[in-house]
C-alpha cells in the first residue's frame, strides 16, 4: 500500500488485482480471491486503516484512500525489508541502493496519477 502517493485515490478493482498478482491472498473456505480481497478490504475499512472514497449505486466500494500513518508505516517497513524503493524520475538515488530492492516505484517529477512499478531482478 505504500507504493501509492499520499492522499491518492485508489481504484478498488485495480487494488484487488494487484493483491492477487502479488500473491498476498490465499483462498478461504472456497471463496474466490476477489471475495477474500473484498473481505480484507472491509476489515481494513472497519479498522479505519483504509477510507472509502466512493461507493457504487449498489453500495460496493469503488475507490478508497489509505490512511497517511499506515502509508508511512508501509514505506518504512518496505524499505527496511528491501521490498521496494520509491524514487523520482530525476532523482540522484544511487544505483547501489536501487539494486538491492526487489521492486522500484518511479514517480514523475510532477505527479499526474501515473506511476511505474517494476520488479527488479535479484542481484546475481
Amino acid at each position: 500500500m505504500g507504493v501509492f502517493p499520499e492522499d491518492s485515490v485508489i481504484c478498488v478493482s485495480w487494488l484487488i488485482q494487484l493483491w492477487i498478482a502479488e500473491g498476498f491472498l490465499k483462498p478461504v473456505n472456497g471463496k474466490s480471491f476477489e471475495a477474500v480481497a473484498e473481505d480484507y478490504l472491509k476489515e481494513l475499512i472497519a479498522r479505519n486503516i483504509i477510507v472509502v472514497h466512493k461507493r457504487g449505486s449498489s453500495g460496493n466500494i469503488k475507490s478508497c484512500k489509505i490512511h497517511d500513518l499506515l502509508r508511512d508505516l508501509c514505506l518504512r517497513e518496505a524499505q527496511k525489508e528491501k521490498f521496494f524503493c520509491v524514487t523520482r524520475e530525476h532523482s540522484h538515488s544511487t544505483s547501489q541502493a536501487i539494486n538491492t530492492q526487489r521492486r522500484i516505484v518511479v514517480r514523475p517529477s510532477t505527479w499526474n496519477e501515473e506511476y511505474l512499478a517494476h520488479e527488479i531482478p535479484e542481484p546475481t
